[in-house]
C-alpha cells in the first residue's frame, strides 16, 4: 500500500490522516465485534508514524512538552470512557517518538541485563496467548499484559544470555580475514 501510494505521489498528510481515521475505526470496530477478524487495525498505528513524519517540518514545535501533556491528557482520560485501546494509536504514538527524541530524558541503558529484543518479539505472542489460555479467555488486557510482561522478559533474559549471545554474527567473524585486505592484494 505504501509502495503503491508512494509511487502514485499520494503519499500527503491529508491521505495519511485518512489512513489514520480508517486505521482507528477498524481498530474500533474489532473491539466492538470480535468476529470482523481483519488485521486493518494494524493500519492506525502505521498511519499515525506517518502523520508524524509528514509534520516533522515543524521541527521541535511538534514535539514540545505541551503536546506531550495533551497526549497524556487524552490518552489518561481515554481510560475512563472506555476507548483506551482506540485512542492509543493517535496518543500512544505521539508519546512514543516524544520521548524517543526528547533529549532533555536520561538515557536508559535498557541492554544492561542483554539484548532482549529479540526474546520479547518471539515469546511475548506465545506467552500472552497462554495466560489467555488459562485464565479462559476472561481477564482484561492489563491482567494478560501484567502477567505475560514479566514471564516474555525473563524467556528473553534466558535465551539471550543461553543462546542467542553466543549465536551472534560477529562472534562467527572473529577468526576469518577481512575481505578490506583480500581485495587490495588482488588489486
Amino acid at each position: 500500500m505504501l509502495f503503491g501510494f508512494g509511487l502514485c505521489r499520494l503519499m500527503t498528510l491529508p491521505v495519511s490522516l485518512a489512513l489514520l481515521t480508517a486505521g482507528i475505526v477498524c481498530l474500533h470496530i474489532d473491539l466492538v465485534d470480535n468476529s470482523f477478524g481483519s488485521a486493518l487495525w494494524l493500519l492506525s498505528f502505521f498511519a499515525a508514524g506517518m502523520c508524524l513524519y509528514r509534520l516533522r517540518p515543524l521541527g521541535p514545535r511538534l514535539f514540545a512538552w505541551p503536546w506531550a501533556a495533551l497526549a497524556l491528557i487524552g490518552l489518561a482520560l481515554s481510560i475512563p470512557a472506555g476507548l483506551f485501546v482506540t485512542a492509543f494509536p493517535l496518543f500512544g504514538s505521539y508519546l512514543v517518538i516524544y520521548v524517543a527524541l526528547n533529549r532533555g530524558l536520561p538515557v536508559v541503558r535498557a541492554a544492561r541485563l542483554g539484548d532482549l529484543s529479540y526474546g520479547l518479539y518471539i515469546y511475548g505472542w506465545p506467552v500472552e496467548q497462554c495466560v489467555v489460555y488459562a485464565s479462559g479467555a476472561t481477564a482484561p488486557w492489563w491482567i494478560v499484559f501484567g502477567i505475560a510482561a514479566p514471564v516474555s522478559a525473563a524467556l528473553a533474559f534466558l535465551s539471550w544470555h543461553l543462546i542467542e549471545k553466543r549465536c551472534r554474527w560477529h562472534s562467527r567473524a572473529v577468526g576469518r580475514p577481512a575481505l578490506a585486505p583480500a581485495a587490495a592484494a588482488g588489486d
